[in-house]
């Protein structure tokens, strides 16, 4: 029989990074919090951001992020200060002059049009306040319950939660099943995240309810 010549694959030659393209992956990565957006910048893969970032040696990171968070939330709320001021002296300054043109109406004055500008100033008003609400609330830090936390019975019931699939959920079983210890953590996690929610928790068996989840 011929001999068959087995051609082994040559594994591709891995580069190997830098301390200064380390330091800069790490520092993108504490710039935009973007596994995907810093590999793409320091082209490598996200396996390597993932992997240099998560590194024991660079507990710093979580810390440098944490300080990061912080300063652009300070950096917005000095953003809408400084732009609630303005805002203020001109909307001070277009009310000044309505008032001057309403006490001194003549033939060219249209009563309607003095109504529309002072309607516009309004709905702007409310729509700046809107606009600040949104900023607030889309750079507020989310609260997640520790992964070690959720029992493997309840893994799928968390998710189907947070994709918001439902909004009611009926739970069976008997004591001992560890749903009332889920429950006092995961109510308050969507609250937080969600002041303006609601929730209502009951439980069929009575006179247990004290007894069971009074101490959670």
């Amino acid at each position: 029989m011929p001999t068959i010549n087995k051609k082994t694959k040559k594994k591709p030659n891995r580069t190997k990074l830098t301390d200064k393209q380390k330091k800069k992956i790490i520092a993108d990565f504490v710039e935009n919090n973007n596994y995907s957006e810093t590999a793409r910048m320091n082209n490598v893969s996200e396996y390597t951001v993932r992997k240099l970032c998560k590194d024991s040696k660079n507990k710093e990171i979580k810390e440098k992020i944490e300080q990061k968070k912080e300063e652009n939330t300070k950096s917005m709320l000095e953003m809408i200060t400084e732009t609630n001021n303005k805002r203020l002296q001109v909307i001070s300054k277009l009310v000044n002059a309505i008032d001057d043109k309403a006490d001194k109406v003549d033939a060219f004055t249209n009563v309607k049009d003095l109504a529309s500008a002072y309607g516009i100033l309004i709905d702007k008003e409310f729509k700046f306040a809107e606009m600040q609400k949104l900023n607030l609330e889309n750079n507020k830090q989310q609260v997640y319950m520790p992964a070690k936390n959720i029992g493997k019975a309840f893994v799928d019931l968390y998710r189907d939660i947070k994709d918001r699939k439902h909004d009611d959920y009926w739970l069976e079983g008997g004591r001992g099943s560890a749903k009332s210890s889920f429950w006092s953590q995961i109510v308050p996690e969507e609250l937080e995240n969600n002041p303006n929610w609601c929730a209502i928790c009951i439980r069929k068996v009575a006179n247990t309810l004290k007894d069971s989840v009074y101490s959670q």
